[in-house]
């Protein structure tokens, strides 16, 4: 039989404070291990003292039998007399010998000596989590997390037009703010999320399905690649017609999600009114070249007349394109450095695995849903068809197949599919496409010599810097032949020149701050809106 808890006990378990035993006060000062022993203290509360259990919350093993001791701060709970003091792990000391008048303790430090057969059964050290008390639900806009003192957390809400090749630039950004610690969630499309979930972020719909294509034509029929070379006027409208659409959801996202900061792609125009309604710092994250002015102008008119909304510039404007071939930055600009992504998949051997020169040739993710895409695309296989070299062709499978039966595979093809470009084109010697952003930001960033065939919104602006910057050609659309494609390609393999241009701009790109490095500011911005408001 185990003698009860003593004095000696009580005091050497005990931290900073008063420790109450009976009427007389016991300052919790320190005891030696051997005065502790001396004084009938048992083995198990040495033990605690020697492993510095002193001012730690100590959580033992379950109530495990007759001959245990417990020593529990906490409130005082009154026992009665006809309940088994073993069945429940009362937060006092009794006494087994005794009257059964409890030992009041302080609160803090709490701590807890579960003891049976002189050991320690189990000891861990955990913290007390306390919560703020709260009268009700909070209202208005919370304040920003990361002024909070001893808080690091910011809420970015990012917005983005419903298209994969608009989402993907804005990822290695959001990946960014993520692995620092903030929290993410893009608000898109529904038919958007699978790009978004398969990028690791999490999604809001903020519209079943609207699509770019859709809003563009939504009053013509285009029957070829000229109907879609419309003016900036009209592609502004069938932004802000776009806008229009998403806003109810994207607004109503904001305002159970509560961000403290807004980055939308530059014709995700839903995100400018929703920063401007909830006076939010704006980050507008480019994907490549800027937009013609003409664009915004027209979309910020349209948005403006009927019901009009609030409408505010960015606060910071991230510019992915290196300096040889931007064309110009404002005093709002960041440079920020272009990670290339292209989606989540497969990487297989032969991406990395050549016999001779490789070509890849890629039309992006809406051109292959037009029926015409497929004479352009027999065009630039007929022509590689003659050529001694490898050809890549990155097309959707579905894409293929409906216009498999209108276009040959070459037999120097090695592969027909959906690849990640920027797992293909470090192994290629060229590249053909449409002069999408994206793909020729990759392009760029890999040092790859590009071969544009542009055809609508930005892909002419496109085309006409690869070939001012010097790392490649562009042919037009109309009129296009398999041997035009392969005298361009030719050059773009044989001549060293174009070779070099490229390495020296993805050198740039390179050279350029990592999108890690802007995260600081985004929190700046956040801190500032907080603090005028």
């Amino acid at each position: 039989m185990y003698g009860r808890p003593r004095l000696a006990t009580l005091r050497a378990c005990s931290g900073e404070g008063v420790r109450r035993y009976r009427s007389r006060a016991v300052p919790g000062t320190a005891m030696s291990v051997k005065t502790i022993c001396s004084r009938g203290g048992t083995a198990p509360a040495c033990a605690a003292v020697a492993a510095g259990a002193v001012a730690s919350r100590i959580t033992a093993s379950p109530w495990c039998g007759r001959r245990d001791r417990r020593v529990m701060a906490g409130p005082i709970r009154r026992r009665s007399r006809t309940t088994n003091p073993h069945s429940l792990p009362y937060h006092y000391l009794y006494q087994k010998y005794h009257d059964f008048t409890p030992v009041r303790e302080p609160t803090k430090p709490t701590i807890l000596i579960n003891c049976r057969s002189n050991a320690m059964y189990s000891l861990s050290i955990t913290a007390r989590v306390r919560r703020r008390p709260t009268s009700g639900p909070r209202t208005g806009r919370r304040r920003c997390p990361a002024t909070d003192e001893g808080e690091s957390q910011m809420r970015v809400m990012v917005t983005c037009c419903p298209a994969p090749s608009h989402l993907y630039p804005v990822v290695p950004l959001a990946w960014a703010l993520r692995a620092a610690g903030h929290r993410v969630l893009v608000v898109a499309p529904g038919n958007l999320r699978a790009a978004v979930v398969g990028a690791g972020l999490p999604f809001a719909a903020s519209h079943p399905a609207a699509t770019i294509v859709g809003a563009m034509l939504a009053d013509r029929s285009p029957a070829g690649p000229a109907d879609l070379a419309i003016g900036d006027h009209a592609m502004g409208l069938g932004f802000a017609r776009l806008a229009r659409a998403v806003l109810p959801g994207a607004s109503a996202a904001a305002e159970w999600w509560r961000p403290d900061v807004v980055v939308t792609d530059p014709t995700a125009f839903e995100g400018v009114v929703v920063a401007a309604a909830r006076g939010l710092p704006l980050v507008e994250h480019r994907w490549g070249l800027p937009i013609a002015p003409g664009i915004t102008a027209s979309a910020r008119s349209a948005l403006l007349a009927g019901a009009p909304v609030p409408w505010t510039p960015p606060s910071l404007v991230l510019d992915v394109c290196p300096p040889s071939f931007d064309i110009a930055r404002g005093p709002r600009d960041r440079g920020m450095a272009y990670v290339p992504y292209n989606g989540a998949e497969d990487v297989e051997a032969w991406m990395h695995e050549r016999a001779g020169p490789r070509v890849c040739v890629t039309l992006g993710t809406v051109l292959p849903n037009f029926p015409w895409a497929a004479t352009t695309l027999s065009a630039v296989l007929d022509g590689l068809a003659a050529l001694p070299v490898e050809v890549v062709v990155a097309v959707d499978p579905a894409a293929w197949q409906r216009l498999s039966d209108r276009v040959a595979r070459p037999p120097n093809a090695v592969a027909v599919g959906r690849f990640p470009l920027d797992q293909v084109l470090p192994g290629c010697a060229a590249v053909v496409h449409h002069g999408g952003g994206g793909t020729t930001m990759t392009a760029l960033a890999r040092g790859v010599p590009q071969l544009v065939l542009p055809h609508f919104a930005d892909q002419f602006a496109n085309a006409a810097q690869v070939g001012a910057a010097g790392v490649g050609d562009a042919l037009a659309v109309d009129g296009l032949t398999p041997a035009a494609v392969a005298d361009r390609v030719t050059a773009l393999v044989e001549r060293p020149s174009f070779a070099a241009r490229a390495t020296a701009v993805a050198e740039e790109v390179a050279g350029q701050p990592p999108p890690g490095s802007v995260v600081p500011l985004l929190a700046e911005l956040a801190a500032a809106a907080t603090g005028a408001r």
